[in-house]
């Protein structure tokens, strides 16, 4: 549960770093990344040296809403 106390919030809309989220939640910092709505290839490419073979078939995905993405990962 987080209490309004603990969750301090900031933007950064710079050009050079795209639109940035951070949260800071009982002293912990999270950042966040917008990630807009767009089309890309997921998978490796069958000809890429020491691709795994779990890497593939490469397929089209369309996203058609943005969405906020952490900036690292969490374990």
């Amino acid at each position: 549960m987080t209490c309004e106390n603990d969750l301090n919030v900031g933007w950064d809309s710079s050009p050079a770093t795209g639109m940035r989220k951070a949260l800071t939640i009982k002293g912990v910092d999270f950042a966040f990344r917008w990630r807009p709505p767009g089309t890309f290839q997921m998978g490796s490419p069958s000809s890429e040296a020491e691709r795994d073979s779990d890497e593939g078939p490469r397929y089209k995905v369309t996203l058609t809403k943005g969405f906020w993405m952490l900036e690292t990962s969490v374990t």
